[in-house]
């Protein structure tokens, strides 16, 4: 009865992935504000403030950069790199009780309803995060501008968050000199200025340069 479904006259025919410019938008900014959304919520404002204006940043590069034509795959060794020094980075964090430090300096508006932990840090920011790295890689790949989008968030996060660390004891007197992740997080600054320059260059902004 139901065999006319298994015996589909669909084939594997390549088709190539390459979606209007408009298209891409829509997708880069539905995905940015859910995440922004999603951080504000289970994160807190200031883990919020540092991906809003990551994403702000990373957003008008792509406008500049890869909106029009897709940034090369000569990128994605860097991506790579730098993501395998945000897990590292993640992992001192969650050793040396990064989310503690964070909701001491600033009590009440970085705690939302849902207590701030080392390891919901480590869910959100090092294993969740890297799987939208990861497919937005494979995004960049195929040459989807998404994917363009996702390698500048991340390059302009990694130098960002790990500079967020300098700004605490700064913007707080409870906070320590010495934040967890900094010794890892000035490693993974270097990669994300070295990655960012690398996008920015002309001979990765395009496969066609």
């Amino acid at each position: 009865m139901f065999a006319f479904v298994f015996d589909s006259y669909l084939d594997d025919t390549p088709i190539p992935f390459r979606p209007p410019p408009w298209v891409s938008i829509v997708a880069v900014v539905a995905l940015t504000l859910t995440l922004l959304l999603a951080i504000f919520i289970y994160l807190g404002v200031w883990l919020a403030v540092i991906a809003t204006l990551s994403a702000v940043i990373a957003f008008g590069l792509w406008l500049k950069v890869g909106y029009r034509a897709p940034i090369s795959r000569r990128a994605l060794p860097g991506h790579v790199l730098l993501i395998i020094a945000l897990l590292v980075h993640g992992a001192e964090q969650l050793a040396g009780g990064y989310a503690a430090v964070v909701t001491a300096a600033f009590p009440g508006l970085v705690q939302p309803a849902n207590v701030i932990t080392d390891a919901s840090l480590a869910l959100s920011l090092s294993l969740s995060a890297t799987v939208i790295w990861l497919v937005g890689g494979a995004f960049a790949f195929y040459q989807a501008r998404v994917g363009g989008y996702i390698i500048l968030l991340l390059a302009v996060w990694g130098l960002a968050f790990p500079l967020s660390h300098v700004a605490l004891p700064l913007l707080s007197g409870t906070a320590p000199w010495w934040i967890p992740g900094m010794a890892s997080g000035a490693f993974a600054v270097v990669l994300a200025f070295a990655s960012l320059r690398s996008i920015l260059h002309p001979k990765i902004r395009s496969p066609q340069a």
